[in-house]
């Protein structure tokens, strides 16, 4: 007499161990076990009894350690996986990372071209702007600082530049021409 219900060592756990893949096997064990007659009142029906609980225990513990087993096994191979899946993304990283370097680092530099060109621009266009009244010296050195951007190689922003450029000029030009005349009239009133 058997230990289990049915004979559950020729079971592939890896077919069972599916979605409801176990589920024949299941019924197929209740429909035995149920089957038995279950009397209660004879020595030999408790013992039946006694011994068809034990066949279900049994075949619940071989189940289940099957099934472990077949866990640990695939927890070695999803590790063997995981394993070559990181090596495998470390090492493309890095050779993505020094592929792509050469273009990095001229994506860099052109950034920092651009925002020099861009920071040269602001300051052009805050030239005309002043935080408290300033003295005609002061205006005379905007506008001499202005005047010295005429060599600088603006690039694609050239004519941007230069438009603010001129414009700032004319600004700090009338600012300085009326400043100029303001002054000389004070003078005239002076003397």
């Amino acid at each position: 007499m058997s230990n289990e219900l049915i004979t559950i060592e020729n079971i592939n756990p890896a077919l069972v161990f599916v979605p409801n893949g176990l589920d024949p096997l299941l019924e197929k064990i209740e429909k035995e076990a149920r089957s038995e007659l279950q009397d209660v009142s004879t020595a030999s029906g408790r013992e039946n009894i006694r011994t068809l609980s034990f066949k279900i225990a049994k075949s619940k513990t071989t189940l289940d350690k099957m099934g472990k087993e077949l866990g640990a096994e695939y927890r070695e191979k999803v590790a063997a996986i995981n394993t070559e899946r990181s090596k495998a993304v470390g090492r493309l990283q890095a050779l993505q990372d020094e592929i792509r370097k050469p273009l990095t680092d001229f994506e860099d530099k052109e950034k920092n071209r651009v925002a020099e060109h861009e920071a040269n621009i602001l300051a052009i266009e805050v030239k005309t702007v002043f935080e408290f009244e300033p003295t005609i010296q002061q205006v005379q050195e905007r506008l001499d600082s202005l005047t010295r951007l005429d060599n600088k190689d603006w690039q694609e922003f050239k004519s941007r530049a230069d438009g603010l450029k001129e414009r700032a000029i004319d600004v700090l030009s009338k600012r300085l021409e009326a400043m100029n005349k303001a002054a000389a009239e004070q003078a005239e009133l002076a003397r």
